[in-house]
């Protein structure tokens, strides 16, 4: 895993739980595939509040959409997907992981247990790479760390070499990405 930092204004984790920043995003990003994606599961999963006042107890996302939103922003034309492991839904995520890596090799990473990394990230030429994406206090789990180097391996296995993202080192697919607040 290739480590990286992220800072966020603390501002902007508040705006998410009021249920406030979700909408800004989805007006601003919704034709971006991971909004397409999402919008059914966030209605259905009340993890992620769409709405203020919502009555989320446990809320869930924002570190994953955050990043997100940095990755669409650079102007190397990242397309970002979430939730891309659930084949059992036929998500477009899932259908974009596909064609990016193949059925053999979406079906061996794109599981629901052990959950593969929360974004998957490709650009304009195909090249991909994976984040797995921490909040302050997150750590990844002995799980997270043992299926990232079966991941790892098997991408390095079965050639993927040629297709790494240009910023990612040759033989790693996944950035570990810590949020800290400004």
């Amino acid at each position: 895993m290739i480590p990286n930092t992220l800072t966020y204004p603390l501002a902007d984790q508040e705006l998410f739980r009021k249920g406030i920043l979700y909408g800004r995003w989805k007006k601003k990003y919704g034709q971006k595939l991971i909004f397409k994606d999402m919008g059914k599961w966030v209605a259905k999963s009340k993890q992620i509040p769409s709405k203020c006042p919502h009555k989320i107890k446990r809320i869930y996302g924002f570190g994953e959409l955050f990043a997100a939103i940095h990755y669409m922003n650079k102007r190397l034309g990242y397309e970002v997907t979430f939730e891309y492991w659930e084949k059992k839904w036929n998500s477009k995520s899932y259908r974009k992981a596909v064609e990016i890596l193949g059925k053999e090799a979406a079906d061996f990473i794109c599981q629901s247990h052990p959950q593969p990394p929360d974004l998957f990230v490709v650009d304009r030429e195909k090249r991909f790479f994976f984040v797995e994406v921490k909040l302050p206090g997150d750590q990844l789990n002995q799980k997270q760390v043992a299926f990232n180097g079966k991941i790892k391996r098997y991408l390095n296995k079965h050639n993927f070499q040629s297709r790494t993202a240009r910023h990612m080192r040759k033989g790693h697919w996944i950035e570990l990405l810590r949020l800290k607040p400004e």
